[in-house]
């Protein structure tokens, strides 16, 4: 038999004051804590609260159970491997609208969605661990939030932070194994680099889903209670592996996923890891109480089931490298619902014994060491026997000799723990199960959860005046009386008519009262049933606050209090109710009974010494519409001060905002516009070399003195229309330079009036080349030609001959097609060329204009929005200032003697006959005549910097809004002229990126003519001596371009985005022409 020790329970009379407190409640914040425990306190502090008052979404819960137990079906099916469904298939378009089921993103498009989903949940993870951070500070300086607030972290704790993390892991692990697999075979995926921005990205999904994961496991779903949940559970060691189960699963399945081919090996190892992950996960189940509804139990079990069968035949498919079908998809249905229909035979054959077993022990103590071999044992056989109210379980004999025989079981005190919370009358108990496991110094998460709870639930019962209480009271008491000593003042000063020192006085009781405000939310929070808690409230509401309409409901909660009736429902009892519906509603009806409270305690504390029959006459009509009254009364000052703020915002903040980004649009619309006639000049340059290149490669394929091009199994190039014959790219260049020598024509009508571009206009529009016509070599003529006239005779020479190969003979090399084309090319580009120069240098011409308006605009701006904010500051000050004069004044006009007998009854006064049995507790608590004068000089002291108060809070607020517009307003000018210089380094480089490429397609050409030129048809008007310089020029300027886009100019940067491109698609960083 295991070690035991002496745990017999004693019915002693607890209170919260047995329970211990930790070191910084203790020593009253003398210890400093850390900044991650002072954020886990203040968190564990929300969720307390938030589950107190937001609703329990059942039907939401309910919801989210069928959704996790799809999330974890999902994994078994792989359906992102692609050698199990093949693409293309009716198979896998089945399993692509199934998937949605899953994990919401279908399978076929989960690497299309990586960017799109993983920066969603990112920025929406990050806003939910923001707002819950703000959450706990706001509730830790306020003791409240807002109803809506809390009903939304409730929300999103039990739906989104169940099923996101899972789909953020699917998308991210299956991205993560198609990037190793890629980068572990470079002979399949050519050149292919780890893409560090989509590692980056992956890396912080991650985390942030565990920092969720963590935050849901280990603060808001610790509880000592039987709170609606997903998969509810005895332990909280059961429901953290369940919760983990499909995350374990989805990273598994899912990373399995990318390896094919010669590393399915991979993929069947982690398959093989996934399956007897399934297997196990039947166990959880059984596990430390298991679940407590029976359909979550057999639906789970049945789940893993069927799943590990499933997993187990896809990788047998795998091993095989055989395809599966999607009547896999029957397969699993009719198996669920056999395996459902044998775990409820089973689970029952399995609760009638755990029931035998309990009687027998019930008949004969000695059978529990027989029949109970662990802790784990017993935490079934109690779910069970609470399940059926068994008295055995109901009169706690089975959790007592649990925890004689396992005493340091941190599981087994929790079970005890957590069924005894249930019941009210069993208070007691659960206090003694705190100082037992306190005494016993059990460590561990389930121990402190215990320790916790058990102090919150105690509390929450809490109907007597304990000394714990007694003494957060009394220092409430004396915060209070400080607070009158406060409010006293602001009437004494009415009463001397000192203006100056009402102001003062009246700003340090407002934010006394919102303290003890808050003080008294705490305090009702945590002693939600305890008349000594509401009395002095009330009476904190009706001599500080004023507010006798909720002072008369809190007095009404005091009698219902003072006769035994709860007034707040006991939630922890309701739960546990609720959980386990056969429980009787009460175990002890003589421990009810002792429950009742008593009232003799009242008499020795003054300040909750408080008649609830005060309140009877509280409320009355003219009360109540004298506080209607006093609520709507609006100072002018206040709402100008608004109104001339929202109009400043509106008329000197947005407005001006949004014309400046409309006039930024169009600045960036008329600076893009000579871009893009830059960009049409460039591809005519390029078609136009294009065309005289293949036009003389097909000319003399055709004569057979060149062969095809060999492509060797590669797809053609897009940008040549992926044809595989030179034909078919010269009909796609001529269809190319045909259409842009039409969209040039836009150029001619762009700044007319501009001496820069009309240069620009003559090289293209304006007869500017000497164009040589041939007739044959011998005869030749010139005529002065535009440039679009030039390059409309080049499309009209090749178009009369291409599509006729049959009819290209040799003599075809002295005529006019091919020739006009090689003697008046290089014209053509030269033209063009000097009209790419002078569009840059009317691009340079404008730059210096913006730049100096820029300036000046932001000159001017600064200066008006620093005289608007002065000029607003120094009217709405006025306005305050003569508004407080006047309500003032209104105070000092008040009847001296309503005024006076007001401050009399804020005087702290002793108590009357107090007996000599009550002076002990009197001493602690009332304030003797030297503490009251301290008060009184502390409390009443003046503050000079107070008067500045309202002075400061205006100039801060206006310095902060006239910050903002002048730094909207700076952005968007340094924007401007952001833009300026990314046309100016960007317009350079469109020329020498075309001009690149087409240098580099002139050698290709060149490289051919020389070619020729050894043939049995040598072109007339070249000579080799010729086309050899040629072809040094071109290889010169053709590097020299390339340096120029690679790694710029002494000017210019490199062309944007061009090194990582180039990394990208695996192209070498440096180039050797020779």
């Amino acid at each position: 038999m295991a070690e035991t020790t002496a745990t017999t329970f004693h019915t002693i009379s607890f209170h919260s004051s047995s329970y211990s407190v930790n070191s910084s409640d203790r020593y009253d914040g003398l210890i400093k804590l850390s900044l991650a425990k002072k954020t886990k306190i203040m968190l564990v502090n929300l969720f307390s609260y938030v589950y107190s008052v937001a609703p329990t979404f059942v039907a939401v819960h309910n919801v989210i159970s069928v959704v996790r137990l799809l999330q974890l079906v999902g994994p078994c099916f792989c359906g992102s491997f692609d050698n199990l469904w093949e693409k293309g298939t009716k198979d896998r378009q089945i399993i692509n609208i199934i998937s949605i089921l899953f994990q919401i993103i279908p399978v076929n498009y989960i690497d299309e969605s990586f960017y799109p989903f993983t920066l969603f949940y990112i920025i929406f993870t990050l806003l939910i661990l923001v707002f819950l951070l703000s959450c706990a500070y706001y509730f830790d300086k306020n003791a409240n939030l807002p109803t809506i607030v809390s009903g939304f972290i409730a929300f999103y704790f039990a739906s989104f932070a169940m099923f996101l993390h899972p789909i953020a892991f699917v998308v991210v692990f299956t991205k993560l194994s198609d990037m190793i697999y890629k980068s572990v075979t470079p002979d399949i995926y050519l050149g292919y680099s780890f893409e560090i921005d989509k590692l980056v990205l992956i890396v912080i999904t991650i985390l942030l889903s565990l920092l969720i994961i963590i935050l849901t496991d280990e603060i808001a779903g610790r509880t000592l209670t039987f709170r609606p949940n997903s998969f509810l559970t005895v332990s909280m060691n059961t429901w953290k592996l369940q919760y983990f189960e499909p995350c374990f699963i989805v990273v598994l399945a899912n990373f399995a996923s990318g390896f094919l081919g010669e590393l399915r090996w991979v993929s069947v190892f982690l398959l093989a890891f996934t399956a007897l992950f399934y297997g196990a996960s039947i166990g959880i189940s059984y596990f430390k109480g298991g679940f407590i509804q029976k359909i979550i139990t057999n639906a789970l079990c049945a789940t893993n089931g069927i799943c590990f069968i499933i997993t187990v035949v896809n990788i047998i498919l795998i091993i095989m490298k055989k395809p599966v079908h999607s009547y896999i998809l029957f397969v699993f249905c009719f198996g669920w619902v056999a395996l459902f229909i044998l775990f409820i035979f089973i689970n029952s054959k399995y609760s009638l014994h755990a029931l035998s077993i309990l009687d027998d022990i019930g008949d004969n103590s000695d059978q529990f060491y027989h029949d109970i071999k662990s802790p784990n044992n017993f935490l079934n056989y109690i779910k069970i026997g609470f399940s059926n109210s068994h008295p055995f379980c109901i009169n706690w004999s089975l959790c007592k000799m649990a925890v004689d025989r396992w005493p340091r079981n941190a599981d087994v005190w929790f079970a005890f723990a957590k069924f005894t919370a249930i019941y009210p009358e069993e208070t007691q108990k659960l206090e003694w199960i705190y100082i037992t496991v306190r005494s016993a110094k059990i460590r561990g998460s389930t121990i402190q959860t215990i320790k916790e709870q058990s102090r919150a639930i105690t509390r929450q019962r809490e109907t007597a005046l304990s000394n714990d209480l007694k003494m957060r009271i009394s220092k409430l008491t004396r915060d209070v009386n400080s607070t009158k000593h406060k409010l006293r003042h602001v009437w004494d000063s009415v009463l001397q008519g000192n203006v100056s020192e009402v102001e003062d006085a009246t700003k340090r009781v407002a934010v006394a009262i919102k303290h003890n405000s808050i003080d008294f939310q705490r305090l009702l929070r945590q002693f939600p049933n305890n008349r000594f808690v509401t009395r002095p409230y009330a009476r904190f509401l009706i001599e500080i606050v004023g507010d006798n309409v909720q002072a008369a409901d809190v007095l009404e909660k005091t009698r219902l209090l003072q006769r035994g009736i709860c007034v707040n429902a006991d939630q922890t009892h309701v739960f546990g109710m609720n959980a386990f519906p056969n429980l009787p509603d009460h175990v002890s009806m003589t421990q009810i009974s002792s429950m009742a409270p008593a009232t003799s305690e009242s008499n020795n504390f003054s300040y909750i010494d408080f008649d609830p029959e005060e309140g009877n006459n509280l409320v009355t009509d003219n009360i109540v519409m004298l506080k209607d009254v006093i609520e709507k009364v609006k100072i002018p000052a206040v709402k100008n001060t608004l109104i001339m703020r929202y109009l400043l915002l509106t008329l000197f903040f947005i407005l001006p905002l949004i014309v400046m980004l409309i006039i930024v649009n169009l600045f960036v619309n008329e600076l893009c516009e000579p871009l893009n006639h830059m960009e049409n000049l460039a591809l005519v340059d390029t078609y136009a070399t294009n065309l005289v290149a293949f036009a003389n490669r097909w000319i003399f394929v055709c004569l057979k003195i060149f062969a095809e091009i060999d492509y060797k199994g590669h797809e053609p190039p897009s940008s040549l229309g992926s044809f595989n014959k030179t034909s078919g790219h010269l009909h796609h260049t001529i269809s190319q330079l045909s259409e842009k020598i039409q969209t040039i024509n836009e150029f001619r009508n762009f700044r007319a009036d501009n001496e820069i571009i009309q240069k620009a206009q003559n090289k293209l529009f304006s007869k500017s080349i000497n164009y040589s016509f041939y007739v044959t070599d011998k005869n030749i003529t010139y005529q002065m030609l535009s440039t679009q006239n030039t390059l409309v005779d080049f499309v009209m020479q090749i178009s009369s001959i291409v599509g006729y190969d049959s009819a290209i003979v040799p003599e075809i090399i002295v005529t006019s097609c091919p020739l006009n084309l090689y003697a008046n090319l290089w014209s053509v580009r030269a033209q063009i060329t000097e009209s790419m120069d002078l569009i840059i240098e009317y691009i340079k011409s404008i730059e210096e204009r913006y730049r100096i308006i820029t300036i000046i605009a932001v000159a001017l701006l600064m200066f008006f929005y620093t005289a608007v904010c002065i000029i607003s500051l120094v009217v709405q000050t006025r306005w305050i200032r003569q508004n407080k004069e006047v309500v003032y004044n209104c105070l000092t006009s008040l009847p001296k003697n309503h005024v006076s007998q007001l401050a009399e009854n804020l005087r702290v006064l002793k108590k009357e006959n107090s007996s000599t049995g009550a002076s002990s507790v009197s001493d602690n608590i009332e304030l003797s005549k030297q503490e009251d004068s301290i008060l009184k000089i502390f409390n009443t002291g003046g503050s000079a910097g107070i008067k500045l108060g309202d002075l400061f809070f205006l100039t801060f607020i206006s310095v902060v809004i006239l910050a903002l517009e002048i730094a909207s307003t700076f952005m968007i000018c340094q924007l401007i002229i952001e833009e300026i210089d990314i046309v100016l380094q960007t317009s350079p480089q469109i020329i020498y990126v075309q001009e690149q490429y087409t240098s580099l397609m002139n050698v290709v050409h060149t490289l051919d003519l020389i070619a020729i030129q050894d043939s049995y048809v040598p072109i007339p008007i070249h000579d080799l001596k010729t086309l050899y310089r040629r072809l040094e020029t071109l290889i010169n300027e053709s590097t020299d371009y390339y340096t120029k886009v690679r790694y710029g100019t002494e000017i210019l940067g490199p062309a944007i985005n061009m090194a990582q491109q180039m990394e990208h698609h695996g192209i070498p960083m440096k180039v050797h022409i020779s």
